[in-house]
């Protein structure tokens, strides 16, 4: 009898663990949708002052981004220096600098 219990144990804290690695997985999900939602769907290119989709925006395009204003996509800093607020994506409560490289 004892060795159905176990068993029957076993399996229930299993059931749990998958319900709960669901349930993160869900909100996870969930999270990065939010994220996409605010992303900007424009940028600056900076030699024309032209507004273009993010989408067509290439590799080696250089964007313009003003201060207070959300980076349209990943990037390096190629002048100047500036503090960003990466706070949705790492949780990091203070901004970060960034730099020339």
């Amino acid at each position: 009898m004892e060795d159905y219990l176990e068993a029957g144990t076993i399996v229930f804290l299993f059931s749990i663990a998958e319900w709960l690695e669901s349930r993160a997985s869900h909100k996870a999900n969930a999270v990065m949708s939010s994220l996409m939602s605010i992303a900007p769907q424009k940028a600056v290119i900076a030699e024309t002052g032209e507004l273009v989709d993010v989408d067509e925006v290439k590799v080696n395009t250089v964007l313009a981004v003003k201060a207070g204003e959300v980076i349209p996509i990943d990037g390096v800093v190629l002048d100047g220096n500036c503090e960003v607020d990466e706070k949705t994506l790492t949780g990091e409560s203070f901004p970060v600098a960034k730099q020339k490289d």
